[in-house]
């Protein structure tokens, strides 16, 4: 029931969309997203905490299709997103005032951020 670890990059990542220090080779590749952790309630008596017990528990998970791998079309049917190219991300740059702008990335609304869509 921890915190997830944080990357101290990933707020680099969020203000200017990559490493820092450039990407020069080498070093972490692109980091796999873990599913969410999954809490379920076991009724246990207070003598079975302290003396130990063993008990069943069946849970259901949902499973990745082979066909498609999740992403809902066959290999090579999905196509860019035209509204990131691609990138699964957007900018929006707003004007604050005289000589002074902001400049947002977000995820793109049109592929969800996966820069594909069927």
């Amino acid at each position: 029931m921890g915190g997830a670890a944080h990357d101290p990059f990933d707020i680099f990542q969020s203000f200017f969309g990559g490493n820092p220090f450039g990407d020069r080779g080498g070093g972490r590749g692109r980091r796999q997203r873990r599913g969410e952790d999954v809490i379920h309630p076991l009724k246990v008596s207070l003598e079975e905490l302290y003396s130990g017990t063993s008990k069943k528990l069946s849970l259901s998970r949902n499973a990745l299709c082979s066909k498609c791998k999740g992403k809902g079309s066959k290999s090579g049917a999905s196509m860019k997103c035209s509204g990131c190219q691609g990138s699964g991300m957007k900018v929006s740059i707003r004007q604050l005032g005289p000589s002074m702008i902001q400049q947002m990335q977000h995820p793109c609304n049109e592929c969800k951020g996966t820069g594909e869509t069927i």
